[in-house]
């Protein structure tokens, strides 16, 4: 059983002019300093993922940090409808930097857009095995529901860090994948993941993820886990 994706993966270089890609890295670097010291909307931690994030939603989002995705989503699918923005930054501070082979969790979304913001290391992303590595202000559009995806194993050292912002573009009228389909592809590119990881460095995390796969429980890791592993 095969998935069909809603776009084909690729990427897109220079998303924002220059000028605006520097007044959106010092936007969501501003963000960042003020959540670390607020506890009125503080940044979330995933330590299993190496990462804190917030979301943004179209209220708290200038224009000018919108409106031209949304217009080059619009010339992908005219029926793409923004629903909102998620930023990221990976860094071993908040614990192990990695992405295993996943699905985002079901829905009406059609595509993704991970723009990257701001990186001193490339972290090449993987995309039904075909890899995508970015740069600052270029970005990869892809169906995160339909496509299995993730990042190549990679290991971060001090002061290595990753900005990123998924722009989530729904259709009302899509229709969802079958979980059989998935659990497919799931068992064939963790062993891909597994082969890029290299066996000296698996985690304890990663050796949970080797079990649940090695007793063939995809579809029940597929229910359990994925809603931690969307990027």
């Amino acid at each position: 059983m095969s998935i069909k994706p809603s776009v084909d993966a690729h990427i897109k270089k220079e998303l924002f002019t220059k000028e605006t890609h520097l007044e959106y890295v010092d936007f969501i670097k501003n963000i960042w300093d003020y959540k670390k010291n607020t506890k009125l909307s503080p940044l979330k931690l995933d330590k299993f993922l190496g990462k804190t994030y917030t979301n943004i939603i179209d209220p708290y989002l200038p224009n000018k940090f919108l409106d031209p995705v949304t217009e080059y989503a619009k010339s992908i699918n005219p029926k793409a409808e923004f629903v909102f923005l998620s930023v990221v930054r990976y860094s071993k501070d908040y614990g192990t930097p990695q992405l295993p082979p996943h699905f985002d969790a079901p829905s009406n979304l059609c595509f993704i857009i991970d723009y990257q913001i701001e990186s001193n290391l490339t972290w090449p992303i993987c995309i039904d095995g075909e890899i995508f590595p970015l740069e600052d202000n270029s970005c990869l559009v892809f169906d995160s529901i339909r496509t299995i995806h993730w990042r190549v194993p990679q290991t971060f050292n001090d002061g290595e860090y990753v900005y990123m912002a998924f722009y989530h573009y729904a259709e009302e009228s899509i229709s969802l994948p079958a979980p059989e389909a998935q659990a497919h592809k799931l068992e064939k590119y963790f062993k891909v993941y597994l082969d890029q990881l290299g066996k000296e460095n698996f985690s304890d995390s990663h050796k949970l993820l080797i079990q649940q796969f090695n007793n063939k429980e995809m579809l029940e890791f597929l229910d359990l886990n994925r809603d931690n592993m969307v990027q």
